[in-house]
């Protein structure tokens, strides 16, 4: 998967988790934002995509940066 994001606080650590329907969750990526608000990260996962329910864009702290639900 390819994430691209915008607006994201710069100069901070973000992970991607992935979370399944059946509640497995898996980080996908992890970066530093450097000093960029808006960042393209290769990310990957085990989780099949028909199996995602939603992926969240964390801080280092684990405070919630993006929701992306599946649809």
């Amino acid at each position: 998967m390819q994430l691209k994001l915008g607006g994201l606080p710069s100069a901070i650590t973000c992970r991607l988790v992935v979370h399944a329907r059946d509640g497995r969750t898996e980080i996908a990526a992890t970066w530093a934002s450097g000093y960029a608000t808006s960042v393209s990260i290769p990310a990957s996962a085990s989780i099949s995509p028909q199996d995602i329910n939603r992926m969240d864009v964390l801080d280092a702290s684990g405070r919630l940066l993006v929701e992306i639900p599946q649809t």
